[in-house]
């Protein structure tokens, strides 16, 4: 198959496997997701109706700490000059 001698029919089965592997965001649960190839909206809401959010606590960052006691030492030895 070459471009310049594509078929409607193609061009057709084309564009729905790109838009089938496309990916889309949608953030909060007041969204939607576009679900073309079947011809709907699904509302996150609907999706998530019987799930229960709840808020969990802070997992500590090792990586962040480590990083800041560097720069903190490293400040120290400096002069305090960075």
């Amino acid at each position: 198959m070459t471009l310049s001698r594509i078929t409607e029919a193609e061009y057709l089965r084309l564009e729905r496997e790109a838009e089938f592997r496309s990916m889309k965001e949608a953030a909060g649960i007041s969204a939607d997701i576009k679900l073309p190839s079947l011809g709907i909206d699904l509302p996150l809401a609907e999706v998530f109706a019987k799930v229960q959010f709840t808020p969990s606590p802070l997992r500590p960052r090792p990586w962040l700490v480590n990083s800041a006691l560097a720069a903190q030492a490293q400040n120290t030895h400096s002069g305090g000059l960075t």
